[in-house]
């Protein structure tokens, strides 16, 4: 199997475990690029991927200090975002203010401690390269709304933003 074929065989697996069975097609879906409340094609993902060129600069390279793949962004996206999601609970302070995506191929918001400016700044880069890359070029998502998250509150037993129930 070729390099791509490998790529797209371990992004579909990911998607399919980690984006709650959202399916990998070839070429466009029905209807062009399509969009729903929170169910886009991630060739025209959130308002996430619109980071300018200053913070794509961030992920320039991956975890290994390669120039990133859509493979190595899919593996070092998460723990990056919990990275952003790192808070202090003894502080009285809100600090799960800010919202992020939850993943690349198919996001929903979450909430992140905007005081964690450079895992926002990593996430960001991330972003940008995974729209550069056109890593999403051949996923899409299904058509189900993100849930509507209210906020989040920093956890006392993690130390990390979870998310309120939705509304």
């Amino acid at each position: 199997m070729s390099s791509l074929g490998w790529s797209v065989a371990l992004v579909t697996a990911l998607c399919v475990v980690a984006c709650g069975g959202k399916a990998v097609i070839d070429g466009e879906p029905p209807g062009g690029g399509g969009s729903g409340t929170g169910g886009s094609t991630s060739t025209s993902s959130s308002s996430s991927t619109s980071s300018s060129s200053s913070t794509s600069s961030s992920s320039s390279t991956s975890s290994s200090g390669t120039p990133p793949t859509c493979e190595s962004l899919v593996q070092d996206y998460p723990t990056a975002l919990e990275e952003a999601k790192a808070c202090t609970p003894e502080l009285s302070v809100e600090q799960c203010v800010e919202e992020a995506s939850s993943e690349l191929a198919c996001p929903c918001p979450t909430f992140v401690n905007p005081a964690n400016a450079d895992a926002l700044e990593k996430l960001d880069g991330m972003l940008a390269s995974w729209g550069a890359l056109d890593c999403g070029k051949d996923i899409v998502c299904l058509t189900m709304p993100c849930l509507d998250i209210p906020g989040a509150s920093c956890s006392p037993s993690t130390g990390q933003c979870i998310d309120d129930a939705p509304n």
